[in-house]
């Protein structure tokens, strides 16, 4: 480059003055153009907020939904009671404990009655059955050596050589040999584990544990405690009392809900219904209220007073609250959340304000779920080239000029429409809804990026320093023209252009930022951004992507829309 090309000034230095009043007129332009969408000013007058309601009015009492009355199963003399009247207690918490030295006594006896049973059982494992073995083993020797006594006298019988009182004693002795090895078996079956002297000692140890569990039950019987967590609302009970079973000792009024009894005239009976709402306040604090709903109405009317019993359930109940307090109770027949002071009023339909705001929410989660999708997929790209190329994938300018562009494209989108079976429901506030959209949409962009960073590269030779300008370039109006589309392609569940249409302020503002996204490159501003003219294949390849993004996204968003649901 000569010096006198360095010297000569830039084309925004030359035409700065021409290019301020461009940008003055256009910001001119662009507020006027948002007072016409906004339509001319009306005067409103205020609309005052108002609890308006149509109620019954009673009396009633608080009330436990049940009550526990607490007791002993034995008969004991009441050694401590560590807590009072009107206390609350938790569960498993000690209430009364009675003096239990003889059943602690009874436990002890017990548990050497089960050491003993067990001994036994060991005693017949380790010797009795060995000594039975060893018996019968003793028995079999005689056995055999009877029989042999006995064939050698029948022998020497046989030759004349002893008598017949001899031969008779030795047939008596092996005769009695035989008969103590049956014994010694039947001895050592007992001792096996189905003998009868094993089930017997057995049952022993089976027995003395049952006693011993009994006798240790027994004695947890001196302790009661808390079933439930809950308030003493009564206590009959003394220490030094000898108490017995069947007496009642206190009254638990268990923890959780709480309910309101009271008595409506049968004539207000039309005016009740389940889940009716109400505001209660206590007696004794009547400027703290608080709400209850109908849980309950009685089928019947008590004759004698022609009152109906009705139960309240009570959400949240205030610290202040006791049982068998006096309430009074105000139940909402009809209520109006607003009302209009006078018909003809300057102000939108109540229905048109709803309609009106579930589409600005909409609108807003549209702006929300494209730019999160956007700059994540924008992100992934960057990273993929950092990686791989020489040299950036896009300047800071350009990235900086890119961003402006879309966000003035964005600009539209408070005036888009919005399909109709979207509004016709209450919207929630879902930010769990934003990650998952992003992760799902922000990879196509990028995959797109990364296959026009392939082109670039590939295809036109922008892979050296050199050539870093065609490049860039390249990616700022693929990345440009893609942000700038997809605005369309989720904005809807539907199909875009055929089935929902952006309104026309959003229409326009996607074409004029399209139109300078390609205009860019060519115009007498690409130099300042350090932009280049792309060739004319370059722009085959452009609809190609641009199509493939579109088509990619419709198909993804159709699966998105299955698994989850739009809203």
């Amino acid at each position: 480059m000569s010096p006198a090309s360095k010297d000569q000034p830039s084309f925004l230095r030359l035409h700065r003055w021409q290019a301020l009043a461009a940008l003055i007129v256009l910001i001119g332009a662009g507020a006027l153009g948002v007072r016409w969408w906004l339509g001319p000013q009306v005067v409103t007058e205020s609309v005052i907020r108002r609890d308006f309601v149509q109620t019954v009015v009673a009396s009633g009492h608080v009330e436990a939904p049940h009550r526990l009355d607490v007791g002993v199963q034995i008969t004991g003399t009441v050694l401590r009671i560590p807590v009072t009247e009107g206390q609350a207690v938790n569960a498993g918490d000690l209430l009364v404990e009675l003096e239990a030295a003889k059943l602690n006594a009874t436990g002890r006896q017990a548990d050497v009655a089960v050491v003993q049973a067990q001994a036994k059982l060991r005693q017949l494992q380790e010797v009795q059955g060995p000594v039975a073995a060893q018996t019968l083993r003793q028995a079999q020797s005689s056995l055999t050596n009877a029989r042999a006594a006995l064939a050698r006298s029948q022998e020497l019988f046989g030759k004349g050589f002893i008598g017949q009182a001899a031969l008779d004693d030795a047939r008596k002795t092996a005769e009695l040999a035989d008969a103590e090895v049956r014994a010694a078996q039947k001895q050592l079956e007992t001792t096996t584990p189905t003998g009868s002297d094993r089930a017997l000692a057995l049952a022993n140890v089976a027995g003395a544990q049952a006693s011993a569990q009994a006798a240790h039950a027994r004695t947890g019987y001196a302790v009661v405690k808390a079933p439930v967590a809950g308030t003493l609302i009564a206590r009959n009970v003394e220490v030094g009392d000898v108490v017995q079973p069947g007496k009642v000792l206190m009254t638990l009024s268990p923890q959780g809900r709480t309910q309101l009894v009271v008595a409506i005239d049968e004539k207000n009976l039309a005016l009740l219904a389940l889940r009716q709402q109400a505001l209660v306040s206590a007696d004794a604090y009547p400027t703290q209220r608080f709400a209850a709903t109908l849980a309950y109405i009685n089928p019947g009317v008590n004759a004698t007073t022609g009152a109906v019993e009705v139960k309240f359930d009570v959400a949240a109940p205030p610290a202040v609250l006791k049982q068998d307090m006096t309430v009074s109770v105000d139940i909402a027949k009809e209520a109006a959340d607003i009302i209009l002071l006078e018909k003809s009023l300057l102000v939108l339909v109540l229905d048109d304000g709803v309609v009106e705001g579930r589409t600005t929410f909409c609108n807003m989660l549209k702006y929300i779920r494209m730019t999160a999708s956007s700059n994540f997929g924008n992100v992934l790209s960057v990273l993929v080239a950092s990686a791989f190329l020489p040299f950036l994938p896009m300047l800071p300018l350009q990235l900086l000029v890119q961003n402006l562009l879309y966000d003035i494209g964005q600009t539209g989108i408070p005036f888009d429409n919005v399909d109709a079976e979207l509004v016709t429901k209450p919207l929630k506030w879902n930010p769990a809804d934003i990650g998952r959209f992003m992760l799902f949409f922000g990879p196509i962009s990028s995959f797109f990026d990364i296959i026009t960073f392939g082109v670039m590269w590939w295809v036109f030779d922008a892979n050296s320093v050199a050539r870093q300008t065609l490049f860039q370039s390249g990616w700022f109006v693929v990345g440009l023209l893609t942000q700038t589309l997809v605005v369309h392609m989720v904005r809807t569940p539907k199909l875009p252009f055929l089935q929902s249409c952006a309104a026309w302020p959003l229409m326009g503002m996607t074409l004029v930022i399209m139109a300078v996204g390609l205009w860019l490159p060519l115009g007498p501003l690409a130099g300042y951004f350090r932009l280049q003219a792309l060739p004319p294949a370059y722009y085959g390849w452009l609809v190609a992507i641009l199509f493939g993004y579109c088509l990619l996204t419709t198909l993804m968003k159709r699966v998105y829309v299955r698994r989850y649901g739009w809203q």
